[in-house]
Formats: structure tokens, C-alpha cells, sequence
């Protein structure tokens, strides 16, 4: 508001100037000097050719500066409008990459949960306890396990899943290499697993499988 009388008072400011020059001019034409050169018409001339020019100046001032105002409102405009329009479109990606995310997690409960609890289930019970000695560096008991696992499904779906940026679809792919890695041992003494094995590598697997039989836990209980 008070920006507003402030823009006012100038305007009337600016009337009243136009409004005083002509009789100023009159006033300043009368005094009589002896310096002065020519007449009281010749004066009178002059100063309506320089007030002339000074209003001329200060009309072009103020359509300038409303020019510039307008400018500066239209490019704060346009720049709230692009903030606006990125705003959606970031909205619209986050949200086309969380549905993406809900598909993949979609497909990895719909046709690799049933797949993945049969693969736990065949897991040795005895070979948590091998991964635990070979983790822990301590002596390890000779187990010999035979594992045989399904990846029908994950085979069938893999290509597929592999492009849904999700953690649940890395975890699957850690999952099945697990598996593949533990399926690799079979008819091996796990006496000799600390020889193709590190204590690293044992305490992953080991990490892998606790958590998946926990989530699916989770799941169907």
C-alpha cells in the first residue's frame, strides 16, 4: 500500500512540475539583469525550448521505467512459470520411477516368491552353521551338502525385471547368484571350503540368505 502513494505522490509531483514550468519561465523572464543577452521574448523562447527538452527527458524517464517494470514483472513471471512446469514434470518422474519400482516389486512377489521359499527351503539346515565356522575363521566340521535348486521362474523373468531400477529387484539378483554359488559347492567337503572360500564371502551368503527367509517370513505369516 505504501509503495503504491509513494508511485501516486510522484505522478502528482510530476503534473505539477509540468504544471509550474510555464509560469516559472514567466517569472524568470521579467527579472531584469544587466548580464543577461537579448530580450524578455528571447528568454522566454529559450526556456520554453529547455523545459521543452526536460519534460521531453523526464516523459521518456518515466516510460522507461515503466517499460522496465513491466519487463522485470514478465521475466519474474515467465520464471515462476518454469519453476512451476519443472516442478511437474520432477513430480511426474518420481512418480512414473515409483511405479516402475511397484511393478518390479509386483512381478518379483507374483512369480519369484513360490520359486525362491522351495530354493530355501532346500537349503541345509547344517549349512548356516559351515558359513558361520567359515566366517568366524574357526575350524570347520566336514559337511558334504548336495544342493539343487529351481530357476525356472527367475530364468524365465530375469530379462525382464533386470530394467525396474528397485533394491528388491537387486536383491533378488544377489539372491539367485547365492544360489548358483552355493549349488557350485555341492560334492565338495566343506573342510575344504576355506581353501575356495573367504571368511568375506561366507558372511554374505550367510547375510543373504537370513535376510531373505526373514522377509519372506514376513510375507506369509
Amino acid at each position: 500500500m505504501q509503495d503504491n502513494q509513494f508511485k501516486i505522490k510522484i505522478k502528482w509531483w510530476y503534473v505539477l512540475l509540468i504544471l509550474a514550468v510555464p509560469i516559472i519561465i514567466n517569472f524568470l523572464a521579467k527579472i531584469k539583469l544587466d548580464l543577461a543577452v537579448g530580450n524578455g521574448e528571447t528568454w522566454v523562447g529559450f526556456f520554453a525550448n529547455y523545459a521543452g527538452g526536460l519534460v521531453g527527458a523526464l516523459i521518456a524517464i518515466i516510460i522507461a521505467n515503466s517499460q522496465g517494470r513491466m519487463v522485470l514483472e514478465q521475466m519474474k513471471q515467465e520464471q515462476q512459470r518454469i519453476e512451476v512446469v519443472q516442478k511437474e514434470n520432477e513430480d511426474q518422474r518420481i512418480k512414473e520411477e515409483q511405479e516402475k519400482r511397484d511393478i518390479g516389486i509386483k512381478i518379483v512377489e507374483r512369480f519369484l516368491h513360490d520359486e525362491i521359499s522351495f530354493n530355501l527351503r532346500r537349503i541345509n539346515p547344517a549349512f548356516f552353521e559351515c558359513m558361520k565356522e567359515i566366517k568366524n575363521r574357526g575350524p570347520v566340521r566336514n559337511y558334504r551338502f548336495d544342493h539343487n535348486f529351481k530357476y525356472n521362474d527367475y530364468d524365465h523373468i530375469k530379462f525382464e525385471i533386470i530394467k525396474y531400477n528397485e533394491q528388491r529387484i537387486s536383491d533378488t539378483f544377489d539372491l539367485y547368484a547365492v544360489l548358483r554359488r552355493i549349488e557350485g559347492l555341492k560334492k565338495i567337503d566343506a573342510a575344504n571350503y576355506m581353501d575356495i572360500m573367504t571368511p568375506e564371502e561366507a558372511g554374505y551368503i550367510l547375510k543373504n540368505l537370513e535376510k531373505w527367509e526373514m522377509d519372506l517370513f514376513m510375507i506369509y505369516m
